[in-house]
Parts: C-alpha cells; structure tokens; sequence
C-alpha cells in the first residue's frame, strides 16, 4: 500500500541514539491531508537524496514517532558504505531539506493492539518497527485501553549498539505487560538479567509462549532465520515480516532497497 506524492520535508532536529544511530526530527511541507494520514508510526517513508558520491538515490526509512499534524522521526543508521545514510549522518542538519516521494508498509499498531499476546524479534536497526509499536501500545495503556502482552527479542552486536535502551528498559520496568530479552552476538556478556550472548535459540523463542501474531523486523537474513523456526515452534501463528538488505555504495536508486 502506498500513497504517491511528492513533497518536500524539512529538517527539524537531529539527535544520536548511539555512534551510529541518529534520530532526524522531519516536518512535511504543503503535504496533502491524504499523505499526512499516512504517516503512521511503523509504516515508512521514501526519501530522495544523494549519497556520498553525488548520485540520487531513493531509500526507505521507517517511522518511529508522529510529532503533531506534519512531523515525524526516522532512527537512520550510519551504514558506511557511502550510501544516502552515511550522507543524511554526515550532512543532515537542521534546516537541510528532502524529497519524499510516499508513504508505504502494512505494519502498524493497529496490525496487533487487538491481539492477546504479541511477540517481536528484531536485528540490530531492524528495532524501529518495533519501537514504533511499542510506543503505540504505551499511549493506549496510558489511556486506560487494554493492550496485549508482549515480548520483544532484540539481537545486537554489542551492548553500545542497543538503540533505545533506555527507553526500552523503562518500558519493562513500568509497563506489565512489557518483556524485553536482549541478544548480543559479538561481545562477551554474562548472560545475567536482561542480556544473553549469542543469538536467540529455540528454547528463547518458546518463552513467547503461546502469540497470536509475531512481527519480525531486520536483515533479509534474519528475517527468514527467525521465521524457520518460528514456523517450527508456532505453524499456525500469523508472522508479520518486514526485512530489508542494506545497499551497496552508489547503487541504483530502487525502493526495494529498504532499511527499516
């Protein structure tokens, strides 16, 4: 589903999450009513600009917050392959202005706040979906609005590269209806409370017990990793998926190459 347009964004703010990681606040210029419905949080953007190389390139970016009518927050991880991410990182300021040529992706709140249980596994920066739903479902907990149960897995190479952890560790600690496991693959950790090394096995996948969806977010190959065994472990359960395949240096511009 996608909405054709043309608009032009402004930069409002930039903040990091982590080294690599960095949030641009953007605010829709002369946007129609239709395009701005669309902005939801967990859905996408696609945006055309340049890349260290000078060549035009459009590439998708999930949203992870709505601020107002016409604003809204991507998490864009620096890729350091001298595509559009490493341009928006080393050049992206406020004021700095961009393209957006639609609004696209099925995965929203709305894909899971009527479920019982919702599990989500996530690789690395593929965490903006699910940090898009999570702030969803704490704003309808605020609300006095019943919410589901939910499991995040969060696989990251190190303890430095966790986006949102503070955010996500608050979650846990206030919310009851909120577990987060994180899984770091490339450093030694003790595996003591919230963390574990390695990558999720089966036994961590059955502590999602028994869910009436599970949303996947991350690299083409962790993606249909997890939903092997996923589909092992719980063959009826519906598996939302989104999976994306980080671009090569000057590649041509095409909106198949998603980061979420």
């Amino acid at each position: 589903m996608s909405t054709p347009t043309g608009f032009e964004a402004v930069c409002e703010h930039v903040s990091s999450e982590t080294a690599q990681i960095k949030v641009f606040g953007l605010r829709v210029l002369n946007a129609s009513s239709a395009f701005l419905a669309d902005l939801v949080p967990g859905r996408h953007v696609a945006l055309q600009a340049t890349d260290l190389s000078g060549a035009r390139q459009q590439r998708l970016y999930s949203i992870t917050r709505r601020l107002g009518n016409d604003q809204f927050e991507l998490a864009i991880k620096r890729e350091g392959r001298g595509g559009v991410s490493d341009q928006l990182h080393a050049t992206c300021q406020p004021g700095t202005r961009f393209d957006v040529q639609f609004a696209a992706g099925d995965i929203t709140l709305a894909s899971v706040q009527a479920c019982r249980h919702v599990g989500l596994l996530a690789g690395g920066i593929g965490i903006t979906l699910p940090i898009a739903l999570l702030r969803g479902l704490h704003e309808r907990a605020l609300r006095g609005l019943n919410v589901p149960q939910v499991s995040l897995l969060l696989c990251v190479p190190s303890i430095a590269d966790i986006p949102f952890l503070h955010e996500l560790l608050q979650l846990e600690l206030s919310c009851p209806w909120f577990d987060l496991q994180v899984f770091v693959t490339r450093e030694a950790v003790h595996g003591k409370g919230h963390f574990k090394a390695g990558r999720p096995q089966a036994q961590d996948l059955q502590a999602l017990g028994n869910p009436d969806s599970v949303v996947i977010c991350g690299s083409h190959g962790f993606a249909q990793g997890m939903r092997e065994h996923l589909l092992a472990l719980f063959p009826t359960c519906p598996l939302l998926i989104e999976s994306f395949t980080p671009p090569a240096a000057s590649a041509p511009a095409t909106p198949d190459d998603a980061q979420a």
